[in-house]
């Protein structure tokens, strides 16, 4: 059995008063904080994003870093970081191992 993996990291930061401009109900990160993760979502996904970035090789705790130094820089209050990964498996290598030629 084989298993090919590949993934990607996105970065994207958001801004508390664009949230607030859009949806009235939350003025404060301290009020967004108290969403559910879907609440959280559903607001990002009506506003535009302040800063987007997608990378292959990139760990998550570099991710993590990068997303925390462009809040720090003033490009937003929130960061959304999403892993996306393809797993492919060809069975067609564990079949063979099984009947004993690779």
């Amino acid at each position: 059995m084989k298993v090919t993996e590949v993934s990607e990291i996105e970065i994207r930061t958001f801004s508390i008063d664009d949230i607030s401009e859009s949806e009235g109900s939350v003025a404060s990160t301290k009020e967004f904080d108290n969403l559910t993760v879907d609440q959280k979502l559903n607001l990002l996904r009506k506003v535009k994003e302040r800063y987007a970035h997608s990378e292959n090789d990139i760990d998550s705790g570099s991710a993590f870093e990068k997303a925390m130094n462009e809040m720090y820089n003033g490009k937003g209050d929130i960061a959304l970081i999403v892993e996306k990964r393809v797993l492919t498996l060809d069975k067609n290598i564990q079949r063979k191992a099984i009947q004993g030629s690779f």
